[in-house]
């Protein structure tokens, strides 16, 4: 896992959760943090498309099931 794009992950997910970056790890998920909603799934998803200049298929939102399955995505994407 790139580190670099793990941090950047993390803070645009702290971001649009509106929560501390500390409280993001790479385990951070749907289910461990208050107010992932599909929604803002949306939001992280299109916040990571502008900003790693990216692009997400359908089938790929069945791969973000956490902070690692996203950046490991990114990476991928990149």
């Amino acid at each position: 896992m790139n580190p670099a794009i793990a941090t950047q992950v993390r803070g645009i997910a702290a971001e649009i959760f509106d929560v501390p970056v500390a409280r993001i790890t790479t385990d951070s998920g749907p289910e461990n943090v208050e107010g992932w909603d599909s929604l803002k799934h949306l939001n992280l998803m299109l916040a990571l498309e502008e900003k790693f200049g990216i692009r997400f298929d359908p089938e790929d939102f069945e791969h973000m099931g956490n902070i690692a399955q996203i950046v490991a995505l990114v990476e991928r994407k990149r």
